[in-house]
């Protein structure tokens, strides 16, 4: 990995949000000189600006931000930042190297990472592999689009591996960043708005495999392995006939000479197919790591999942309560419905990111007795449950949604929230949302007796 020397280097990075500033504290604290641009600050970010103008940083907000100072060396973009920003166009043209804070933290870091990328499945699969390797006596530390920026992780003195998840947005921008082991889960239509089209996203996603080794992983589901070509790291196939796959009720590998079987399958507590594969890409990480398969089988059994992911909330009458709020795009609403045998009463709606609802209508149509839309796509989404005969209502608020669901539900039902759209029309992000429904939810049920 090519070494790099921020000492008086002039960096922009672009957005004050929690990358942000992560990345302009790290840079400053190498000697650079930082310009931070952020086009639309909000109240919360007055003391983030405070203190980088008092560590050294010139910051720029508003309209102004659009402009790329003269002088700049290096640009880190935060992930919300699109391609197409005139910042960014400014930097390409101008010649400017365009680095992710994933790019930069990789340079400045000689411990093992372990990436997760992919459409859904992400967190959950993130999680599982910390809590597997500190079940093993290892430090591992998680990071990355799951909440703390990777750059936070660079200096101190911990070595244990860095747990990370990876975004499209943040492998856009990466050229040299080589993980230890590099996962993708799976690759289904999202983020159309900031990558444009599908061959895009895909083309994002794949970086995180580029500059691997023949001494690293590339773990992959068998069903998009023979698109990825042939890959310089170490291929493990998961669900396949070798590497991490399913026996006779088992999660079974060959990749090392301990154990052929790991865990059994009714033993994995998370509902739904798709978190088997999920505990699949999980254990060969820790195997990789050589983590004992009875250690993996421990902690998998009692591994209940994440927050905003498939999480009971609260039953009444026979009516249990789901939040999937970090479902914001269909594909993972789709799993998400997949996932019970129950009928549903399905919450959806928010911010369209470009997808388009078709299949999701087409498998709510199999699987929810009824729909309560809300949100900027509460139309495009009720004309997809149209065509596919969903019986559905829309409403003005997220408190009505809630209420809705409720008192359609019947005993046995399960009401889900899974949106299949971004936060940002009603929430600051999907976890506000998540708990507001938790919280709705609570008072309901309470109210109820």
């Amino acid at each position: 990995m090519t070494p790099l020397f921020l000492k008086d280097k002039s960096c922009a990075v672009i957005g004050l949000a929690r990358t942000g500033t992560a990345v302009a504290r790290f840079c400053l604290a190498k000697g650079a000189k930082v310009t931070v641009l952020e086009l639309a600050p909000d109240a919360g970010m007055e003391a983030a600006v405070a203190a980088l103008v008092d560590a050294g940083a010139t910051v720029i907000v508003g309209s102004q931000a659009e402009e790329l100072p003269d002088g700049i060396d290096l640009v880190i973009p935060s992930p919300g930042v699109r391609p197409a920003a005139p910042v960014l166009r400014s930097a390409r043209v101008r010649g400017v190297e365009i680095m992710s804070e994933l790019e930069l933290a990789g340079r400045f870091t000689d411990r093992p990472l372990i990436v997760v990328t992919g459409t859904n499945g992400k967190t959950t699969t993130v999680t599982l592999i910390g809590e597997i390797l500190a079940a093993a006596g290892m430090t591992p530390e998680v990071a990355g689009n799951i909440g703390r920026p990777l750059i936070d992780c660079i200096d101190g003195s911990a070595r244990g591996p860095l747990v990370v998840e990876a975004s499209s947005f943040q492998l856009e921008y990466t050229s040299e960043f080589s993980p230890r082991v590099a996962i993708l889960l799976n690759i289904t239509p999202d983020h159309l708005d900031w990558h444009q089209n599908l061959d895009a996203y895909r083309q994002a996603k794949m970086k995180i495999f580029a500059a691997q080794g023949p001494e690293d992983s590339a773990v992959v589901p068998i069903g998009l392995a023979p698109d990825l070509g042939a890959l310089k790291a170490t291929t493990v196939v998961i669900g396949g006939s070798k590497g991490v796959f399913i026996e006779d009720g088992w999660i079974c590998q060959d990749l090392t000479g301990a154990g052929h079987k790991v865990v059994e399958v009714d033993k994995i507590q998370l509902p739904g197919a798709h978190n088997i594969e999920n505990v699949m890409a999980a254990t060969a990480a820790a195997l990789v790591f050589d983590v004992a398969p009875e250690r993996i089988a421990e902690v998998v059994r009692g591994f209940t999942g994440v927050e905003h992911r498939l999480e009971f909330v609260a039953e009444e009458g026979g009516i249990r309560f789901y939040n999937d709020s970090k479902a914001t795009n269909p594909a993972s609403s789709i799993k998400g419905l997949e996932a019970f045998d129950a009928d549903i009463v399905w919450l959806a709606g928010g911010r369209n990111k470009g997808n388009d609802f078709t299949r999701l209508a087409q498998a709510a149509a199999a699987r929810a007795r009824s729909a309560v839309l809300f949100g900027e796509a509460a139309s495009e989404i009720g004309a997809a449950l149209a065509v596919s005969q969903v019986p559905f209502v829309s409403v003005a608020t997220f408190e009505e949604a809630v209420e809705a669901g409720r008192r359609q539900a019947r005993p046995g039902d399960v009401v889900l929230l899974s949106p299949a759209c971004a936060s940002f029309d009603m929430f600051t992000d999907y976890e506000e949302r998540g708990r507001r429904f938790k919280s709705l939810v609570a008072q309901r049920v309470q109210s109820v007796g």
